[in-house]
């Protein structure tokens, strides 16, 4: 079977605006802001192409505002052309406002809004994993009912105001792996009405990753916690979860069972955090080493 994983999602321009307070009303002073190349899958793509993660990116892009992201992930020798690029509209587009340890998102779809992928736009038929992330669940639902692949539902920040009850429970009657973060996933048990133990019940593995406190996976019946990494030091927090889905599928590719792969995901999200996705700069050999220094 191919190790090949198929990953869909979102390639963002992050504008990100960093503030001591994150306000939901009121106003508050912006100290810095600066242009990222972002998004659930774009994140992924850069911190996976550098460790050595064999997979296929899937989203939508306009050439007006991601012309130079283009030209960065072709760089990096990620192939762009499974990308949709659009030359209609702008985006997506996220604006972050963080204060360096959280983060407040506001989203404009652009292509993303109207991309409609089917089975057919898949480049390959022998995907080992197929990612569904961020974007049109409609469509992803629909290919996930036609694919041999194991499939895993990583819903993201998107739970909070595109999901329903039935697009949830459909998603994850269909996917072998959950991914969610803590908020997330006390956002899923409010919209099912359903305990955490009884969501982790209805797929092989979830995973719930909770930050500086590390992650928790569910698997064969089994509760196992994973420690985070503590960074040696500070850089940005932003795009740490997508680093560890990169770290993650780095450990599923090379035959480590899920609850080292979760470790694995621990590392890179240490990294990314230490450097910024963009500067991320371990490669496969470094991963494996800093993984033996844990497990000694």
């Amino acid at each position: 079977m191919s190790k090949r994983l198929a990953f869909f999602g979102h390639v963002n321009i992050d504008v990100v605006l960093v503030t001591p307070d994150l306000h939901r009303q009121g106003s508050s002073e912006v100290t810095a802001v600066r242009e990222e190349f972002g998004g659930t899958a774009g994140n992924f793509a850069i911190v996976a192409s550098r460790i050595g993660v064999s997979f296929d990116l899937y989203g939508a892009i306009s050439r007006s505002t991601h012309a130079r992201y283009i030209e960065f992930l072709k760089s990096l020798g990620i192939d762009t052309s499974t990308l949709t690029v659009s030359d209609d509209t702008m985006g997506p587009i996220c604006y972050i406002v963080t204060n360096r340890n959280d983060q407040i998102y506001y989203m404009h779809q652009g292509p993303m809004g109207s991309w409609s992928p089917t089975v057919s736009d898949l480049r390959r038929t022998d995907y080992d994993r197929v990612h569904f992330s961020t974007g049109p669940l409609d469509r992803y639902s629909a290919m996930a009912s036609d694919i041999s692949a194991q499939i895993t539902f990583d819903p993201g920040q998107e739970i909070n105001y595109r999901y329903s009850k039935v697009d949830i429970e459909a998603m994850i009657s269909r996917s072998r792996i959950l991914i969610l973060n803590e908020y997330e996933m006390s956002l899923m048990t409010k919209i099912l009405g359903r305990s955490e133990s009884d969501i982790a019940d209805a797929c092989e593995s979830v995973i719930v990753t909770q930050g500086q406190n590390g992650a928790t996976l569910y698997t064969e019946g089994e509760i196992i916690h994973a420690d985070s990494i503590p960074a040696a030091s500070v850089k940005d927090t932003v795009g740490a979860g997508d680093s560890f889905r990169a770290g993650l599928y780095f450990g599923l590719q090379n035959g480590y069972d899920m609850a080292d792969s979760v470790t694995f995901g621990q590392i890179s999200a240490s990294r990314s955090i230490e450097t910024g996705i963009r500067d991320f700069d371990f490669d496969a050999g470094r991963m494996i080493a800093e993984f033996d220094r844990i497990r000694k």
